[in-house]
Parts: structure tokens; sequence; C-alpha cells
């Protein structure tokens, strides 16, 4: 059985887990000011979904110089671990 929050199969070809991460705008945009980058994070407070999906959002965080890859390091120190 597949945890919840994990996908595998045919989207991924690997058939291995992945995590799927759901993350709140807001923290995305604490995460932009807090790199001093102003300008994007006023307009993803306008283009970002309220709740922001890492695999179906990539493309859209990329705009904004967020590699999903990278966001549960860079989300993990908002938080201090």
């Amino acid at each position: 059985m597949i945890p919840a929050g994990l996908r595998t199969g045919a989207e991924f070809p690997s058939e291995r887990a992945v995590p799927v991460m759901q993350i709140d705008k807001k923290l995305i945009l604490q995460h932009l000011d807090g790199l001093g980058k102003h300008d994007e994070a006023a307009r993803a407070h306008d283009e970002l979904p309220d709740t922001v999906d890492t695999d179906t959002h990539a493309d859209l965080l990329a705009q904004f110089g967020i590699d999903p890859g990278d966001m549960r390091g860079s989300l993990g120190a908002l938080f201090g671990k």
C-alpha cells in the first residue's frame, strides 16, 4: 500500500514513490520576501493558487526562481529545521 501523499505508476516511469508537497502560498511569499525578491513575491501573490502543489505548479514556481526540488530544504529553513 502506498502512503497518502505519494504517487507511483505510469506518472513516474520508475514506479517509485515520489512525495507530493502541498505548500501554503503564504510560505512561498515569506520565502521570496526573505530572499529580498519583493517584486517576485508581489507577482506570486497574484499568480499562485492558495495551495501550491510542487509537482503541478513546478513551471509556475520556476517563474519566481523557485526549484521545487529545493523547496523542502528551503522551507525547512523558514521553520528553523
